[in-house]
């Protein structure tokens, strides 16, 4: 009970679903009582439990300026888990494990697989001394589920951090997607660099706002932001719709290019016709705001890939 009563400064903290540490823990011990009605009757244990957990890890901070509620919340699903080892109280131990790993701030020093591992293995050890203290129970029984619950709760730190892993590869790739075509940015991942390759034939598109200097001199740079990436992500969806790669876009200027890196005959009609789609377009903006005239210009040339080096 020593770590659901710590000082008042540590009470009125406020944690992740905005109930206070006395709330959170005013809602533990009414599920403690409920579920252990004669807890106040049983022995304690030989020691505090969170607070040679907290020796143990070698936090930086002092056990009695640290409130644990975010774990206490988590024990009570692992207490119910040990005493029912039911499928229920077992899947509500791993949502509860789950739900409060994605509270954590993953950006901070310390947040690690290998730190949370070890803070589970070390209160794995703890909950078996505990049950070698324990009277009239089947040790080995009490060992398995203790084992096997800690090896859940590790898969889950696990699954954590393979979702957080995945999640940075689809980032990368949809970065380096928006700068690269499909193809030359998988050989690039593949070989860590590109062949050259020679284009015969393309046709390359680019635009330029007229007058934009004197217009973005009128503008907050929040709305000129706004306004070119208006613009440039229409522009993203009809090269997309034309099967054309987007090679760069520089202040106002964008700039794409047809029959590039998948060679084909049709380049010059596919970049005219995304041509006269985004004089459409940027008429449809006009019509809707107060937007400048935007002139296109296109022409065909021979075309050489640059080869692509780490320096």
């Amino acid at each position: 009970m020593e770590e659901l009563s710590k000082p008042e400064p540590l009470q009125i903290q406020i944690g992740y679903d905005g109930k206070t540490s006395r709330e959170a823990n005013r809602d533990i011990l009414s599920r403690l009582s409920t579920e252990f009605p004669k807890i106040e009757q049983t022995e304690g244990p030989p020691f505090n439990l969170i607070r040679e957990w907290a020796k143990r890890n070698r936090f930086f901070f002092h056990y009695d300026e640290y409130n644990f509620d975010r774990y206490n919340r988590l024990y009570i699903e692992r207490l119910l888990a040990l005493r029912n080892n039911t499928l229920e109280t077992n899947s509500r131990f791993k949502e509860a494990t789950l739900n409060n790993f994605r509270q954590f701030d993953y950006n901070r020093t310390g947040f690690s697989i290998s730190f949370l591992i070890r803070v589970e293995n070390n209160m794995r050890e703890l909950m078996r001394e505990i049950i070698f203290t324990i009277p009239n129970i089947d040790y080995n029984e009490a060992w398995q589920i203790i084992f096997e619950q800690s090896k859940d709760y590790q898969e889950n730190v696990n699954e954590i951090f393979e979702k957080r892993l995945q999640d940075a590869r689809d980032e990368s790739d949809r970065l380096l997607h928006n700068i690269l075509p499909v193809s030359i940015a998988a050989e690039l991942k593949k070989n860590n660099r590109v062949s050259p390759v020679y284009i015969n034939s393309a046709t390359v598109l680019f635009t330029d706002f007229k007058g934009f200097t004197q217009i973005s001199e009128s503008m907050s740079p929040e709305e000129l932001i706004s306004n070119l990436d208006e613009c440039f992500s229409l522009f993203d969806q009809i090269c997309a719709d034309h099967g054309l790669e987007k090679i760069k876009t520089i202040g106002d200027s964008f700039m794409c290019v047809g029959g590039v890196p998948e060679v084909n005959r049709t380049h010059v009609f596919d970049v005219a016709l995304a041509a006269l789609n985004m004089c459409d377009a940027i008429q449809k903006l006009k019509e809707e705001k107060n937007k400048t005239e935007f002139p296109i210009g296109m022409f065909g040339l021979d075309f050489i890939q640059v080869q692509l080096q780490r320096g």
